[in-house]
């Protein structure tokens, strides 16, 4: 597998994530009602119909999954902050990765001095924890749970990771939320598989093998930054960006929804999830609500 060259000062923050990925939540009874803390960079996505879940990642960056938003500079919508999403700006343009199920989108006004999660220079390890948060189908307010990585695979949608769940469910409107350790984002929520009555398979975009594109789609699409560098309204992976003050073009239009990620080989050391729906993994978008 060819690695990926990180930032020096990503490279220097493996030990802080070493550190920050979670031991065994309580094994107990899944619950659907619990309220997350009020995560400043947690973000609900309203797009052309769909309401998804986001992450900010830079003042004026929020990464969600692709199937959320239409692809290129004039796609618009809003993006929703604080655990009962009552901080709302629009943005305009939303840019999908030519083949895996992420995309970033653009935010008409930077949220400078709120905080932004800082992006995973590691892979996600087996057999630890994590927390995931959605909006799922607009509930209020925003909700979290907890999750075991169990597996890895190279799938059509991107290098992913899987996770059985703990506490909490996955559900429509999650799709594009996190998978978070301590204040690091290691993935990015693309679709669900097979569940039980306790547990639920869910498909993470690895983050550590996106830090490449991130840089170069701020870089192309953020000329402003480029010009001007501030560093006080930019976050570090802004910073190390390669500008170009170049015309951006935009990239060749995809599917609002794309098909789910491939399963694991055969040949995976997964072991297959007993008494689970025999159900296709399915995107977690769900239709915005009215009104």
């Amino acid at each position: 597998m060819k690695s990926t060259a990180l930032p020096a000062v990503a490279a220097a923050a493996l030990l802080t994530v070493s550190a920050a990925v979670g031991t065994a939540p309580n094994a107990t009874a899944i619950n659907t009602s619990t309220v997350a803390p009020n995560l400043p960079y947690v973000t609900k996505v309203i797009s052309h119909g769909a309401l998804c879940t986001g992450t900010l990642i830079s003042p004026s960056w929020v990464l969600t999954a692709a199937h959320c938003v239409r692809n290129g500079n004039t796609v618009t919508g809003t993006v929703s902050f604080g655990n009962k999403a009552t901080n709302t700006v629009g943005f305009t343009g939303a840019y999908q990765h030519s083949k895996w199920d992420v995309a970033l989108i653009h935010l008409h006004e930077p949220q400078v001095g709120r905080p932004f999660a800082l992006l995973s220079p590691a892979p996600a390890i087996e057999k630890t924890f994590g927390h995931t948060y959605g909006w799922g189908k607009g509930r209020f307010p925003l909700r979290e749970g907890n999750a075991q990585v169990v597996g890895h695979y190279d799938g059509a949608h991107g290098k992913m990771f899987i996770t059985y769940t703990e506490r909490g469910k996955q559900e429509p409107g999650d799709s594009g939320g996190p998978f978070m350790q301590g204040p690091f984002l290691v993935g990015v929520l693309s679709s669900i598989g097979g569940a039980t009555t306790k547990t639920i398979r869910a498909n993470y975009v690895e983050i550590v093998h996106l830090w490449p594109w991130i840089t170069a789609t701020l870089a192309r699409w953020s000329p402003l930054f480029c010009k001007y560098r501030t560093p006080s309204f930019t976050s570090f992976v802004e910073r190390t960006a390669r500008c170009t003050l170049n015309t951006p073009t935009p990239h060749s239009p995809q599917h609002l929804l794309s098909s789910s990620p491939e399963p694991p080989s055969s040949a995976s050391p997964l072991r297959p999830m007993a008494h689970h729906s025999p159900s296709t993994p399915r995107n977690l978008a769900a239709p915005a609500p009215a009104g």
